[in-house]
């Protein structure tokens, strides 16, 4: 999962993007489930949140290409 946190919350995937992982999680018995964190401002700055397009584009094609089986959810709230 491929996660970018709401506007003003800390770094990490937010209180959203917990509660989509758990409920994923719940619904995958038995499957691994990586998180990875957008890294962006999450502010009002939207230039500057525009940085984590590039973050969560480079997570992207570094998973598929070291695992190109892997299902990579993308999620976000605002």
């Amino acid at each position: 999962v491929v996660f970018a946190r709401g506007t003003f919350e800390a770094p990490g995937i937010g209180a959203t993007g917990q509660a989509f992982v758990d409920a994923l999680k719940d619904r995958l018995p038995g499957k691994s489930v990586d998180v990875y964190a957008v890294n962006y401002p999450a502010s009002l700055d939207f230039a500057q949140a525009a940085a984590g397009i590039a973050d969560a584009s480079n997570r992207i094609q570094t998973v598929a290409a070291q695992c190109p089986t892997t299902d990579i959810v993308l999620g976000g709230y605002s």
